[in-house]
């Protein structure tokens, strides 16, 4: 009815926009209002709870929304369908005073994760479409009983800032004082949001929200824990980029699915001129603890055993690049280049152990890597 009077009283826009107001929603033989009077709780999508009454009862960021605020979507064989975007725009949309990623803590919605084995399949490192292991597990050992943060597996879960960007705005508006009014965002939303019912996604982009580990945004993962790139400590994870060992060996943490967090969950440590240089979050046995649980003192130690074994080793192999490079000098023709080439790739393969901590990131490697560098120093230097 409001479009056909704009039509003749020829009030209406070049771009006219229906409008559902709630009544109609919450009429009498519809949906009532039980909705916003009570407590009321059901599940959505994935395991996520979710009540009407915070939504419609008070205001949200700010803003009152409505109905159609969520139920906007069209979708053939439902009635007034809710996308996941929808959710997504509000609850991780960052501003000036919120940082939402931070304040929608995971188990705000997903409350009722399954107590079942779930199996995941492991992507090889460098053809992502063949399968490198499977492992198993149940959330409910993780989260109920040691209260780990989901980020810690989850990594690079939301992306998108849910711009909005003044193009949008001509997809409804030709008045030039209409668009004028760009930059004021309270009197926007409140004009879109609350006067009229203008959903969100007419104005932002979308924010995607989904499952993600760091085999699907390994540099993403890396930057949670290290403020620069760590091109070193990533290759040294998938055992990959040494001299000598041809095959690739990732390390064991890798084919369990230990995002960089799992084991980086110390304290920032802001001694060194963070604010300028970026910072590191150093190991804690609180890592340990939370994947291993009663046998995490055993890990531990074992940590620290390869830890020590790989630096001892360290140790013996510069000796022998040391010994290497005094012949190289008296050497000639092809012995020396020989010799040299041996230096070459042992020189490479241990400043990449030292630079990258190949002894935590994966010491199986570091120590394929040594033996390879030994080998070859022996075999270059004999007579």
């Amino acid at each position: 009815m409001l479009q056909v009077f704009k039509y003749v009283t020829r009030t209406y826009s070049s771009k006219p926009y229906a409008e559902i107001e709630d009544g109609s929603c919450l009429r009498s033989g519809c949906h009532g209002k039980r909705l916003v009077e009570a407590y009321s709780t059901e599940e959505f999508k994935n395991h996520v709870v979710f009540d009407h009454r915070p939504h419609l009862a008070g205001v949200r960021r700010g803003k009152r929304l409505r109905c159609t605020s969520c139920h906007a979507q069209i979708v053939v064989g439902t009635h007034m369908e809710v996308t996941t975007t929808t959710c997504y725009l509000c609850h991780f949309k960052e501003s000036d005073l919120h940082d939402v990623r931070e304040m929608s803590a995971c188990r705000l919605c997903h409350q009722r994760l399954p107590d079942e084995m779930i199996e995941h399949t492991v992507p090889d490192a460098e053809e992502p479409a063949r399968a490198a292991d499977t492992v198993s597990f149940n959330h409910a050992e993780f989260i109920a009983d040691r209260n780990v943060d989901c980020r810690s597996c989850h990594v690079n879960s939301v992306q998108g800032n849910g711009e909005a960007k003044r193009d949008r705005c001509f997809d409804c508006h030709n008045i030039p004082e209409h668009l004028n009014r760009f930059d004021d965002i309270e009197f926007i939303h409140d004009n879109h949001i609350t006067e009229h019912n203008v959903t969100c996604e007419r104005c932002h982009e979308a924010i995607r929200h989904e499952v993600q580990t760091q085999f699907l945004g390994m540099e993403q993962a890396c930057n949670r824990c290290h403020s620069s790139l760590h091109n070193g400590q990533r290759s040294m994870y998938l055992g990959v980029g040494g001299r000598g060992v041809g095959e690739r060996m990732p390390s064991v943490k890798y084919s369990r699915m230990v995002d960089c967090s799992g084991c980086h969950y110390g304290e920032v440590d802001t001694s060194q001129g963070s604010h300028w240089l970026g910072y590191s979050r150093g190991i804690s046995r609180a890592g340990c603890d939370n994947c291993h649980g009663d046998e995490a003192e055993d890990y531990w130690e074992a940590l620290q055993d390869y830890i020590g074994g790989i630096k001892e080793r360290l140790t013996e192999v510069k000796g022998l690049l040391g010994r290497a490079r005094s012949l190289a000098g008296s050497a000639t023709g092809s012995r020396k280049e020989t010799i040299q080439k041996a230096i070459d790739d042992a020189a490479y393969d241990i400043e990449f152990i030292e630079q990258a901590h190949g002894w935590a990131h994966n010491w199986g490697y570091s120590e394929a890597l040594l033996d390879a560098a030994e080998e070859n120093l022996n075999a270059s230097t004999r007579r």
